[in-house]
């Protein structure tokens, strides 16, 4: 038995492969700034958590990747 030839992806394909990784990056990135939105925005990191079906892990995750919380709103001890 001859091994099956590997075959070039169709251009139409490729490109609605590219497209879609391309929205799914953006997905991210909007899912993420609008936790962290929220979570400057008052929101508790368990509130957050509970109406994204996040885990908390996660959103304080994205927080802090986007300016959660501000420098300026830790207290001096």
């Amino acid at each position: 038995m001859s091994p099956r030839k590997k075959h070039a992806v169709p251009l139409e394909q490729a490109e609605r492969i590219l497209a879609a990784l391309a929205a799914r990056a953006d997905a991210q990135m909007q899912v993420e700034q609008a936790v962290a939105d929220a979570l400057k925005a008052g929101g508790s990191v368990r509130e957050v958590a509970a109406l994204s079906g996040l885990s908390g892990t996660t959103v304080q995750k994205y927080g802090r990747a986007h300016g959660w919380p501000a420098p300026d709103s830790t207290s001096a001890g």
